[in-house]
């Protein structure tokens, strides 16, 4: 079987930054997932073919919004069909089996035909990556449900996750400054994730940063901040080339069609 990949990853920090035996994880589960960029991880397999020990809960915190543990314990890849397949659709042949292993997995909503939560843009907010995660949830509901059957106060929502706030910020401004939806994917949460991890911002800081570069957008960075993704791993150049030329009159607003085809390219 043969599977496309990203040659650019050598040059990506995260993936620089990371151990030898995580490296070798990443390759390893990326060929042996199914054509869903789902595996049910054999630890002392994976040890024997990559040739170190091989223990998930300690690879994990490496791979926080890249892969996933869903429910029945086996693990996603997050932007694997994305990469793979782009569009998923069911006139396409080589899909259907694709959409059979999602259906199989809980992935696939039959009766919307599409990708079904928690396998979307809000799927770093909706996933458990462990059973017991999912076990406090079914805790935390019943709790509430026997607080509003005895008439007590039921406690205040929780609040959004940084993750969330930034997505949400991204999509709403994106839409108030081009006039159209922004096209979100895992991806994009993924870029999110890692924002607020190495840089000392606030959401609406980030945002305004890329409205700057929105609207300098003669720059070559205004190509990278098209995209949650792009901009995240342009950050600190575009934020150094901002930091020079705002306030030179370079206020061109990019047409629909421009913003579509860079977000096509840069996905």
């Amino acid at each position: 079987m043969k599977r496309f990949t990203a040659t650019e990853k050598w040059d990506d920090p995260w993936f620089r930054k990371l151990k030898p035996v995580a490296k070798l994880f990443w390759e390893y589960v990326r060929d042996k997932c199914d054509n869903a960029g789902v595996i049910d991880l054999d630890e002392e397999a994976a040890s024997f073919h990559i040739g170190m020990k091989v223990v998930w809960k300690e690879l994990q915190p490496s791979f926080e919004g890249r892969i996933v543990r869903l429910p029945n314990k086996k693990l996603l890849i997050v932007g694997f069909l994305e990469f793979q397949y782009g569009k998923l659709s069911q006139a396409c042949k080589p899909h259907q089996r694709v959409i059979e292993l999602l259906i199989k997995h809980g992935l696939w909503d039959v009766t919307l035909n599409t990708l079904s939560l928690p396998y979307n843009g809000t799927l770093l907010d909706r996933v458990s990556n462990t059973l017991q995660e999912e076990e406090e949830e079914k805790d935390k509901e019943e709790d509430k449900d026997k607080g509003e059957s005895e008439g007590k106060t039921s406690p205040d929502p929780k609040p959004l996750s940084p993750t969330k706030q930034l997505s949400d910020s991204w999509c709403s401004e994106f839409q108030k400054y081009f006039g159209a939806p922004y096209k979100f994917t895992p991806r994009d949460g993924v870029g999110a994730s890692e924002l607020l991890k190495v840089n000392g911002h606030t959401p609406e800081e980030f945002v305004a940063i890329a409205r700057k570069a929105w609207e300098n957008s003669k720059g070559f960075w205004s190509k990278h901040a098209v995209t949650l993704w792009g901009f995240s791993h342009r950050f600190n150049e575009i934020r150094g080339e901002l930091g020079l030329l705002v306030g030179k009159g370079q206020d061109r607003r990019p047409s629909i069609d421009e913003v579509d085809a860079r977000q096509g390219v840069l996905r």
